[in-house]
């Protein structure tokens, strides 16, 4: 399942965009929901709070008093970071359990403090709700009944509006009507059904095969987060160790020659391909401007980027003394490296935070892997073939640059395909597994599956 994760400033209208969502069955995990059912009179929560804040902040019914609290941490920087401490890890926790419980194509986690935080592993795409701080001022003076002086001083507690854009995976630009709105969520649902259905079609297996060395890193790069952000939300210190484990693998990927250069390189040659497109009547010219735009902007940030995409694990203590035991069988066990097993003990959260600051400098890059394979993947339909005797050879069109395989098959045949391709022809050769002799073996009979060959 795709999770998606929804945040923007306090009052740029997340609530509106959610309940936009909600229209389409889309299921929704709401942060701020969830630290109200935390703080309910009797909650292990609340009794924590008035521990550290003082009875004040409860009603006569003995209920939180929300106002009372948001004036004590919206001006105490120390009190917001203890209030946070209470409760970010508990509707982490809350939101892990509930998400495990969706039958969906995707889901959306609604983290106001998604970037702040840097709770990049929860979320397999970052949504920003973006307007202007002039328009969110005014909505929460208007929300809230507080003066221009707090709603300040909540403004400026959160991550900065340019830090979130560049953050972002999706945008939502909230400045104009709800009809506006609605056309945006409208898009990005269908965008987000498609994106789930490549992940994880229904009934069938897609395998993917790159034709040249800049796809076949990118499919790694993309495979290797994609391990990182699934083992980071893991409760065991088990996971947190896998989660290293793929980190020291992107490491050393990101090792090998220019992986910036070549990202920004994909990234023109996609554009120049996708400009040949303008003005043809049967493309859809405001999605072409928009994909355009987005690749501009990707090119733009990845160019004013001044860190390493690994600077950080290069540069982290603790990451560099695990990486060094990594090549030794059983090396980082825990009487080897006593610092390593304390921090894989350490509560999910903070691990979790540790990763999202050593993958920062990866955001836009990982961003921009994603959109050139999302676009190069949307460029060809699967179309039904058959294997003749488990085996299939097809020529390729030499005027189509092919730069991606991608062969759908069903659970019912147990079978995966061993590819073999250049630039003029493919080869694929189906084989199922034989528990009597413990290996592959070549499947026989026809086998029907599914085969795009994408090409920009």
């Amino acid at each position: 399942m795709l999770v998606v994760g929804l945040t923007g400033g306090v009052a740029s209208g997340k609530s509106t965009v959610a309940r936009l969502f909600a229209e389409h069955q889309v299921p929704i995990l709401d942060a701020d929901l969830i630290a109200r059912e935390l703080v309910t009179p009797g909650q292990p929560a609340l009794d924590e709070l008035v521990e550290l804040f003082g009875p004040d902040i409860l009603d006569e019914h003995g209920a939180l008093n929300r106002r009372a609290l948001r004036r004590r941490v919206f001006t105490d920087a120390q009190a917001r970071a203890r209030l946070e401490a209470i409760l970010h890890p508990r509707i982490r926790r809350v939101m892990l359990e509930r998400l495990q419980t969706l039958d969906a194509p995707y889901a959306l986690l609604v983290i106001p403090l998604l970037v702040d935080i840097a709770a990049w592993e929860m979320v397999d795409r970052i949504l920003v709700v973006d307007t202007d701080e002039a328009t969110q001022l005014e909505r929460l003076m208007a929300r809230d009944g507080i003066d221009a002086a707090l709603a300040r001083a909540m403004l400026d507690s959160q991550v900065g509006r340019a830090d979130r854009l560049a953050a972002a995976d999706d945008v939502i630009d909230n400045r104009g009507d709800l009809a506006a709105l609605r056309r945006q969520v409208d898009a990005l649902h269908r965008r987000y059904l498609a994106l789930a259905r490549r992940e994880a079609p229904p009934g069938d297996t897609v395998y993917e095969h790159p034709l040249n060395e800049r796809m076949r890193t990118f499919l790694r790069i993309e495979q290797l987060l994609t391990r990182v952000r699934h083992h980071a939300r893991g409760e065991h210190p088990d996971d947190a160790h896998a989660a290293i484990v793929a980190l020291w693998e992107l490491s050393q990927l990101l090792g090998r020659g220019d992986p910036k250069g070549e990202i920004i390189k994909e990234l023109e040659r996609q554009q120049q391909a996708l400009r040949r497109h303008a003005e043809r009547p049967e493309v859809d010219q405001a999605r072409l401007a928009a994909l355009l735009g987005e690749q501009t902007r990707l090119i733009r940030s990845l160019h004013d980027g001044r860190e390493a995409l690994d600077a950080r694990l290069q540069n982290d203590g603790l990451f560099t003394t695990v990486r060094q035991r990594l090549s030794m069988p059983g090396g980082s066990c825990d009487f080897d490296l006593p610092l390593y097993a304390w921090w894989r003990r350490q509560p999910p959260n903070e691990r979790i935070r540790r990763i999202g600051q050593w993958l920062e400098p990866l955001r836009c890059a990982e961003a921009a892997v994603r959109l050139c394979l999302d676009t190069l993947r949307r460029s060809g339909d699967l179309e039904r073939r058959v294997a003749h005797g488990g085996y299939h050879q097809e020529a390729l069109d030499n005027d189509r640059d092919v730069q991606l395989l991608r062969v759908a098959v069903a659970a019912e045949h147990a079978a995966f395909p061993n590819i073999s391709a250049g630039r003029q022809r493919l080869n694929l050769r189906f084989f199922v597994w034989s528990e009597d002799e413990c290996r592959a073996v070549p499947a026989g009979g026809d086998l029907p599956f599914q085969l795009a060959l994408c090409a920009l």
